[in-house]
């Protein structure tokens, strides 16, 4: 194999290498985000079960007050 051949075998090893890594990249950048996603919503659910629950005390002790 000539030397250029050989340049041209690592230039293509190179280039499959980096196209590998970038999915790799990628796929864990989807992960996080939708890890992240999740979160938010998660952190939504948590603030709308507060608010329920906090709604409710307020209700029970408005009514408590006003019997």
């Amino acid at each position: 194999m000539t030397t250029t051949g050989t340049a041209n075998v690592l230039d293509e090893a190179t280039l499959v290498a980096y196209h590998d890594f970038e999915d790799a990249v990628a796929n864990i950048s989807g992960v996080f985000n939708d890890v992240s996603t999740n979160a938010i919503h998660a952190q939504g659910d948590v603030l709308d079960m507060v608010l329920f629950f906090s709604t409710t005390l307020h209700r029970l002790i408005f009514n408590h007050l006003n019997n």
